[in-house]
């Protein structure tokens, strides 16, 4: 039976604002396009990946979202996933085969947003997604729109922190 309330719409909605997220069954029933974008052009993968609802995620790959869709600033999934240090979803993302070279607008890869991550206190995270990203096939001198290496913002965002030396060094590259 399709149930015509559940919608993009109200997922986006129930995603930015809290609600209840249906199953993978669900919203299939409800013939609802998971790779629908919103004005951003941010899917509802994307918005699960940036809320941590790996869960739900999951569920939404499963029901065949593009996991290599780009928003507006040409971030993919896997880009918000190695920026915020999530190693679980990091993994399935790729896995789900997400493409670990693809570049955003800034010509960034999730290498080089996990390089930016490691001047957090989780730095083992972001060690951890990068070891497991460079292991997937990432370009681990890949340059960025302004010919900056991941190794390079690694360097720029922990040069100040005292244990530099040993965030560095636990780096892959």
């Amino acid at each position: 039976m399709l149930n015509t309330n559940l919608t993009a719409a109200a997922l986006f909605k129930a995603l930015n604002h809290g609600g209840e997220l249906p199953h993978r069954q669900a919203m299939l029933d409800a013939g609802i396009d998971v790779n629908d974008q919103d004005a951003a052009g941010s899917t509802l993968l994307h918005h699960a990946v940036l809320r941590g609802l790996a869960c739900f995620a999951l569920e939404l790959v499963d029901a065949g979202a593009d996991v290599n869709a780009q928003d507006k600033d040409g971030c993919a999934a896997l880009h918000h996933a190695a920026r915020l240090g999530n190693r679980f979803l990091v993994v399935e993302l790729v896995d789900a085969g997400a493409d670990v070279k693809a570049i955003d607008s800034d010509g960034r890869t999730a290498l080089h947003r996990a390089a930016l991550g490691c001047a957090r206190d989780e730095y083992e995270d972001f060690a951890a997604i990068a070891r497991h990203l460079v292991r997937s096939g990432a370009e681990q001198y890949a340059q960025d729109a302004r010919h900056v290496m991941p190794c390079d913002l690694l360097r720029t965002e922990v040069e100040h922190l005292p244990n530099a030396a040993v965030i560095r060094r636990r780096f892959p590259f």
